[in-house]
């Protein structure tokens, strides 16, 4: 297991041919986390206790603007050049020595395996609760059409050790037993199990995630804002839905019936202010299961400067015993690239709101 000690390296931004030298005063955050596996100290975390992820090659960045301030704080300025890398965001998950400091070397050593480290981890949010979350956003002028991102989404957390079998049975095991039954006899690619002795797929997948249940992103001139559920245990990833950004309103299940998706809030980009913070905020009550294949209704609530812009009720998150977590920054450019600046970030419990 990975332990960083020592504080994020930030060195200045290298020039690079495709960046404007206007830029060539931001301060890379070089340091990228595995949100699974690492246990950080507090002083590697960054805009209200969030660690960045993703890759780090040249042309997908992660910048420290100190000119370009948000609530008199540091913003941070993502850059993907194109679609050919998968993620550059910070997200609020993050585990310290004193989260797992009641485990012993064997409990460690088992967590690391299964990669489930985080679930000890601070940044989580439970299902059926209502939190707050509220941060800045900054769109570019540069944004078009063809401009394609997801720059906010929260994810789920999967147990880890539940598996589905090639016969279509689900099986939960405890961390010992998954160590002993199932890591001894295959490996996980992503969500796949691959057999130890022939090197190929076996038919077994575990439980790694899913779509994200909640997730802003831009794309066909809109922003907008998707949200699903998904009731399996384990996730099935080629049992898939989308939607057209434009499609507010229409509720779809995937063709084996176990996710839902809608578009409940999209608003155009030409609509939007640029080149200036949006405050950014959010009250959101996630589901809870009723039952296995049963989800209760949730509710979103979006204002942007203020003003609400969403009021809506519906099913969300995925069938996890752990809840949620955020993240913002860029994941999945499309082909001409993105740029966003996010700024400041706190959630809290609804409740706490209501008792200031």
């Amino acid at each position: 297991m990975a332990i960083h000690v020592t504080a994020f390296s930030c060195i200045q931004a290298f020039a690079v041919p495709f960046l404007p030298k206007t830029r060539d005063t931001l301060v890379e955050v070089r340091e990228r986390y595995n949100i699974q596996l690492d246990v950080v100290e507090e002083t590697e975390l960054l805009a209200g206790k969030m660690l960045p992820v993703g890759t780090k090659k040249p042309g997908y960045h992660i910048w420290v603007d100190r000119e370009n301030l948000y609530n008199n704080q540091a913003s941070y300025h993502f850059y993907m050049k194109d679609g050919n890398a998968e993620r550059v965001e910070m997200s609020t998950i993050y585990t310290t020595k004193e989260d797992i400091k009641h485990l012993n070397r064997r409990e460690l050593k088992e967590h690391t395996a299964a990669k489930s480290i985080y679930h000890f981890g601070t940044g989580m949010v439970p299902r059926g609760e209502t939190w707050i979350y509220e941060y800045g956003l900054w769109l570019p002028s540069s944004m078009d059409d063809s401009t394609q991102g997801i720059i906010s989404q929260w994810h789920g957390i999967p147990d880890r050790t539940s598996i589905l079998t090639p016969k279509g049975k689900v099986i939960t095991y405890s961390l010992r037993d998954f160590n002993q039954k199932v890591l001894s006899k295959m490996k996980f690619k992503e969500n796949t199990g691959i057999d130890l002795k022939s090197g190929k797929p076996n038919g077994y997948y575990v439980d790694q995630g899913g779509y994200p249940p909640l997730s802003l992103k831009i794309g066909g001139g809109y922003l907008h804002l998707y949200a699903r559920a998904d009731v399996n245990k384990v996730t099935d990833k080629s049992d898939r839905v989308n939607l057209k950004p434009h499609e507010i309103g229409v509720v779809k299940y995937s063709p084996g019936r176990s996710k839902m998706i809608t578009i409940p809030f999209h608003k155009k980009l030409d609509q939007l202010p640029k080149d200036k913070w949006i405050d950014v905020k959010w009250k959101i009550r996630w589901s809870e299961w009723d039952g296995p294949r049963t989800l209760k209704d949730g509710s979103i609530k979006l204002y942007l400067d203020g003003e609400e812009v969403l009021d809506w009720i519906g099913p969300i998150g995925n069938n996890d015993e752990h809840g949620t977590y955020f993240k913002y920054g860029i994941y999945k450019a499309g082909q001409t690239g993105i740029e966003v600046k996010l700024g400041g970030y706190k959630q809290y419990p609804a409740k706490a709101a209501t008792e200031e």
